[in-house]
């Protein structure tokens, strides 16, 4: 394959094509130093097979921490926790690279407790919403901060690392300078392609002098922006000869800025593999090599890019999140062994509420210097899971590793409990990777599977296992409205499901995730769709990049949504409503509720005070999601 066959940046070789993208953590320690997490972390990458490992994006000035528990290299006193870094990547066969950004405009002063600065005071949006105001640099703070660029290179070079790659991407400072839609400047630093691209060749410059002419320099770049008045492909291949002409060695390519976030932390709706054709477009008109990402989650995909000449090396991100052995199980052939990311951004999700990442389909990432993988069992037990969720599977998948004797049953005839939901909207079909991985790894480990089989108390006898797991998921809350018992009501589950059909007027009541999810559904097939909720804002139960993008694919179905409004009644021709103390009837066809779940309790609350080892997982304990489930269905059996 030539995803593993050696290749060079610059005069560096590494030993395949796999580089592992830059990801924010929350691992360093506050005062931005290196932590035993982030080296564990690192060195677990590195041990999977991955040839180069780039270190998250890593601030140059003291001023401008981007997030909480960030990684500095703005002083020397960060150059013996990187060295420390880089030596573990190293003892495991890997190279080592490190980010270096400025968050310019794409930050707020109640962060950093200054106001931001960029090219020029182009108002910020996050997520549709006016941040601030940045304030424009001068021509002297320009200087000294392409100074402090050259200076976290150098401490790179000097704690060892093999490369250094500059973040020209996704809207901060150097790409802000790049970019036609954030410099408006009319100096010597902005207006044509080659002034705005100034700062960043004066940043490789300076560099350069530094670290000598034989040090790696990459610099990430923005493909497109995929805004009006943006970055276009067009302009960035300009962009991308200029930079190669000033001595940078590899480009690596992603895409958008703050104002299409969704192209730089792509969530299940979007292609795997969406941001290739802006890398082979400029891999046209360079010399030096290209390095793409974008929802690149298996190496069958990785090895036709290849092939297909778009790319030189493949950057994969959340995907060694997912499984850090994705490189040597692809490399040995064992691709039904992988586990892929299914782009659910949990991992992002976190970094936005300032916790440590960790990943849903794989409950060590984050705490690797905590475990050592799954430890087999000295004395082995009979233990029975009830309920084939995520939870449930997860469960007996690590239990049956660890050498219990394992039998897993749910009551209907597949495996996935609630999650077979999640991949029901069109766009959302890549959250079956979750389930597909986990039945695969069930089928090896020898479990015992019984589906259509509901247990009961008297079977729980019979068997007589040591321990019992009940991973029994959550059922649906019916509200209490006058009637909803009519036969024009149904329950979204049953919809999603397609055991239940609708008329052509359907109103949903519930505006959770399973709401949106069933008016997407149903809007996709031609219904007339309205979401009533009796919160401010649907989708509070929503990540807020799933929540984004799903609201507006709602808005493109003409789904109409009515916020702060209860559900008063319901009769065969709809439902009558009160919002702003004023009641209305709308009309429908079909009444849908999707009020929420609720644990399932009716097996626990039968078996309780038996003299069995009890353990309740997942939904049965509290109405979540599947990272909850699997996470605490890990630790559990990590336990037993």
């Amino acid at each position: 394959m030539l995803l593993f066959e050696p290749c060079k940046i610059g005069q560096l070789e590494l030993k395949n094509r796999i580089i592992m993208a830059p990801m924010g953590t929350h691992y360093p320690n506050k005062d931005g130093t290196v932590s035993e997490k982030l080296i564990s972390y690192h060195a677990r990458r590195a041990k999977g097979g991955v040839a180069l490992n780039v270190v998250e994006c890593t601030y140059v000035d003291s001023t401008n921490e981007g997030f909480f528990n960030e990684l500095g290299i703005w002083d020397d006193r960060h150059i013996e926790g990187l060295s420390l870094l880089t030596n573990r990547i190293k003892a495991h066969g890997g190279k080592a690279a490190i980010q270096l950004y400025h968050l310019g405009r794409q930050t707020s002063s109640k962060h950093t407790g200054l106001q931001p600065v960029g090219p020029s005071p182009v108002p910020y949006y996050l997520f549709g919403r006016f941040v601030e105001v940045p304030r424009e640099l001068s021509v002297q703070e320009i200087d000294r901060l392409i100074d402090l660029f050259a200076k976290g290179a150098e401490r790179a070079k000097k704690a060892g690392f093999d490369a250094v790659e500059f973040h020209g991407a996704h809207g901060y400072l150097i790409g802000a300078f790049l970019s036609p839609f954030s410099n408006k400047r009319t100096d010597d630093y902005g207006g044509s392609i080659e002034k705005r691209a100034k700062f960043a060749i004066e940043i490789i410059n300076a560099a350069r002098d530094k670290v000598g002419k034989d040090f790696p320099l990459i610099f990430r770049l923005s493909g497109s922006e995929f805004i009006e008045g943006g970055l276009t492909l067009d302009q960035t291949k300009e962009i991308a000869m200029l930079l190669e002409e000033s001595g940078v060695d590899a480009i690596s390519v992603s895409a958008g800025n703050h104002n299409s976030f969704q192209w730089f932390i792509q969530p299940v709706f979007m292609p795997k593999g969406c941001l290739v054709p802006l890398a082979e477009g400029i891999r046209k008109v360079v010399k030096i090599p290209v390095i793409t990402a974008g929802r690149i989650h298996d190496c069958e995909l990785a090895e036709s890019i290849l092939k297909q000449g778009k790319a030189d090396f493949i950057a994969f991100g959340r995907a060694l999140l997912a499984d850090p052995d994705l490189p040597n199980k692809a490399r040995e052939g064992r691709y039904d062994d992988i586990r892929h990311c299914i782009s659910c951004n949990s991992c992002i999700e976190r970094l936005f509420k300032n916790l440590e990442i960790r990943c849903t389909v794989n409950y060590e990432t984050g705490i690797e210097d905590e475990v050592e993988g799954i430890q087999p069992i000295k004395a082995p037990k009979r233990v029975m899971i009830v309920g084939g969720g995520p939870g449930g599977m997860e469960a007996a998948r690590v239990l049956s590793l660890r050498g219990h004797k394992v039998a897993l049953y749910e009551k209907e005839k597949r495996l996935g409990g609630l999650f077979n939901l999640a991949v029901v909207p069109p766009g959302k079909e890549g959250f079956r990777d979750l389930i597909d991985d986990l039945s695969r790894q069930l089928k090896r480990s020898g479990v015992a599977i019984y589906l259509e089989r509901e247990v009961t108390p008297k079977i729980i006898e019979q068997e007589k296992p040591e321990v019992v797991i009940l991973a029994t998921g959550a059922v649906p809350i019916i509200p209490e409205i006058p009637g909803i018992t009519l036969k024009s009501v149904v329950l979204a589950r049953d919809i999603l499901t397609e055991k239940e059909n609708t008329g052509d007027r359907v109103i949903i009541v519930g505006g959770g995730l399973v709401g949106c999810d069933a008016a997407y559904f149903l809007a996709t097939k031609g219904r007339t769709v309205t979401i009533v909720d009796m919160l401010e804002k649907v989708g509070a139960d929503i990540g807020r990049i799933m929540r984004w993008f799903l609201l507006e694919r709602l808005r493109e179905e003409n789904v109409q949504i009515l916020t702060q409004t209860k559900c008063e009644e319901i009769n065969n021709k709809g439902i009558k409503i009160k919002k702003d103390n004023k009641t209305e009837f709308l009309e429908a066809d079909t009444v849908v509720i999707a009020a929420g779940y609720q644990p399932d309790t009716k097996l626990y609350d039968a078996i309780q005070g038996e003299q069995l080892e009890i353990f309740v997982i997942g939904d049965a304990k509290e109405a979540r999601n599947a990272f909850d489930a699997i996470h605490e269905a890990s630790t559990i059996a990590h336990q037993i």
